[in-house]
């Protein structure tokens, strides 16, 4: 069943031509949470029945994981419904050191299943940042769980940030499985999906997704890598709250 699912999932990958085309290859993958939700749900009401305490306790624990891997799949549907024409522009202040604050929270649960550190490091005049706060939130959410998913038990996840010239330049940083040199120049192209380091699945479309962000933000992103040793995701963000109220006053 397994292999047939994942022919059927390269079949849809293969025919992928367009952003609308990823819908199918979303829903072929939420299949399997949700059918273990309803398979363990089912044998929850029969422990329920029985008193059989012990297992249901355990039932709901699987409902509970696969619960929440189907709400981070939906989430990755929501966000590549991401209305660029609408959104790019779409200007405001935050304090991104908050935001990542926020983000490295909702990633707790996903961490600890691993035992891996996420540490914050930002060097920064000042946080407060003039962009779209929506954009460079998806961006780093996306990161974040990329650097968690193919970071190895035990491991370091790492969030540097830093004032270069006229520019702000974010480092998603881990200690994981790196990539290999071949791979490098298509990780942000659509349907790229390996399985993490726990055999975690992903649709692929994470990292293209920061790409077209970046690219329409038009900002810069890029990677360093090496098999074995980690991956570095570095991306810039140009207008600084502290320029822009300079920019104002001239």
């Amino acid at each position: 069943m397994e292999k047939q699912n994942k022919k059927q999932k390269d079949k849809l990958i293969k025919s992928s031509t367009s952003e609308n085309s990823i819908i199918p290859i979303l829903a072929h993958d939420l299949r399997t949470p949700m059918n273990t939700i309803i398979g363990f749900s089912e044998l929850s009401f029969e422990c329920l029945e029985n008193k059989d305490y012990e297992n249901l306790k355990l039932y709901l624990g699987i409902i509970s994981k696969h619960a929440k891997i189907a709400n981070r799949q939906i989430s990755s549907l929501a966000e590549w419904g991401f209305d660029f024409q609408k959104n790019i522009k779409n200007v405001d202040t935050f304090d991104i050191s908050e935001l990542i604050d926020h983000l490295i929270e909702n990633h707790i649960e996903l961490s600890n299943e691993k035992n891996i550190e996420i540490i914050k490091s930002l060097v920064f005049n000042s946080a407060e940042i003039l962009g779209n706060q929506q954009a460079i939130e998806i961006v780093l959410r996306n990161l974040i769980s990329n650097a968690i998913k193919f970071t190895n038990e035990g491991g370091k996840v790492e969030i540097l940030g830093f004032e270069k010239d006229e520019t702000i330049e974010i480092i998603l940083k881990d200690n994981g499985i790196g990539i290999e040199q071949n791979e490098k120049e298509k990780i942000f192209n659509n349907n790229v999906s390996k399985l993490g380091t726990a055999n975690e699945k992903g649709f692929g479309i994470g990292l293209s997704l920061c790409k077209r962000i970046i690219d329409n933000l038009n900002e810069r992103i890029w990677i360093i890598s090496k098999q074995g040793k980690g991956t570095e995701f570095h991306f810039t963000i140009s207008q600084k709250m502290n320029n822009f109220d300079q920019n104002k006053s001239k």
